[in-house]
């Protein structure tokens, strides 16, 4: 899987993901991010508006997916603000 490829992969996840539990914006961040050849894992940000999306995204995403684990990391809108997560680590938004 090259980066484009896990780009699109990770955008299709949100998208059906978000239908089924509210909207969120979703961000790549970490190793596969630089450099997809080396990653050992996935890892996804996922920022929402409430505690009820984020349990809905939890109970609708499948982890064991993708041919690497996917780390789910999510935070609320509030959450992120405080800690400006998305900043820090250079997250890419894939949604």
């Amino acid at each position: 899987m090259n980066y484009d490829e896990l780009t699109s992969a990770v955008r299709d996840l949100a998208i059906r993901t978000n239908t089924a539990a509210g909207d969120a914006r979703w961000y790549l961040f970490g190793s596969a991010q630089r450099s997809i050849s080396d990653a050992l894992d996935i890892d996804v940000l996922v920022v929402c508006r409430a505690d009820g999306v984020a349990d809905a995204i939890r109970r609708a995403v499948d982890v064991d997916q993708f041919t690497r684990p996917l780390h789910l990391s999510i935070l609320t809108c509030a959450e992120e603000a405080e800690v400006r997560f998305v900043e820090k680590q250079g997250c890419i938004q894939v949604v």
